[in-house]
């Protein structure tokens, strides 16, 4: 195994041909993970881009109401930058919709 794994192109839909067509059962289980892994990856991108939506609603809102910086929704956006570098995402532009 390489020390740096790193993601493959293979859709969910090659899983499945290449799961169905390997009977080694020890196969089968690697490809089930790869898999299972790959769709937990897409919920997690989901409600992380959500997160930023809702981080960019309550710091508009912050700051029209108070008129200052709310500590805690700094942190918030330190760690979700943190989370787009983590994912090979170049960090976004402040003020910037989300994508």
């Amino acid at each position: 195994m390489p020390l740096n794994p790193r993601p493959s192109d293979l859709t969910i839909d090659q899983l499945r041909s290449l799961w169905l067509t390997n009977k080694d059962p020890d196969v089968r289980r690697a490809i089930e993970e790869v898999a299972y892994r790959r769709l937990e990856a897409h919920r997690r991108d989901k409600v992380l881009r959500e997160v930023e939506t809702l981080y960019v609603v309550i710091h508009q809102a912050w700051r029209e109401e108070v008129g200052d910086t709310l500590i805690a929704l700094e942190c918030l956006k330190a760690l979700l930058g943190e989370n787009r570098i983590n994912r090979g995402e170049l960090p976004r532009i402040p003020g910037a919709p989300p994508r």
